[in-house]
């Protein structure tokens, strides 16, 4: 009875593990797929609020891609990466799932960069045609000050003239 007990828990404690490593493996591919949905996202970001959310998405995904150079590198174990973990462990990644790791990194990289070039190039333009539009409103005022000025001056004449 005892060793059948023993046998159960023994079970129940190596199912209750590889779920936990599959949990933990999950939880890698999941975040890595969020990583890629932020960058994917990124040209959904309104342009006037750019200057605002660039900077916070860029410090997410600069941190990220440190640690996967890390992962990559063998420093930490894929096993153990989550994002609020920071576990250093003996295991190495072979010299294959390195250059696999690294290529994923490449083209999330390649990815982040490439939206990143072109949403800010969209805001150079967006902000471009907000201060053209300003500048033409400022010469339109300037122009209707100096009009405005030319006629109060030429009815204080006309109105000397008639006295």
């Amino acid at each position: 009875m005892m060793k059948v007990v023993l046998l159960l828990a023994f079970v129940f404690s190596s199912i209750h593990a590889q779920d936990e490593s599959s949990a933990r493996e999950s939880n890698v591919f999941e975040y890595t797929r969020r990583i890629s949905k932020v960058i994917d996202s990124i040209d959904k970001i309104k342009l006037d609020e750019f200057s605002n959310r660039i900077d916070e998405v860029s410090e997410t995904l600069e941190k990220y891609f440190e640690y996967k150079k890390g992962v990559c590198r063998g420093e930490f174990s894929t096993i153990i990466f989550q994002e609020s973990q920071n576990s250093r462990t003996n295991f190495k990644l072979t010299k294959k799932e390195q250059l696999l790791c690294f290529r994923e990194l490449k083209a999330l990289q390649v990815k982040y960069i490439t939206k990143i070039f072109k949403v800010r190039k969209n805001y150079l333009e967006y902000m471009h045609t907000k201060r053209l539009e300003e500048l033409k409103k400022v010469r339109a005022k300037a122009l209707e000050d100096v009009q405005q000025a030319f006629q109060d001056t030429s009815s204080k004449k006309k109105r000397r003239r008639r006295r």
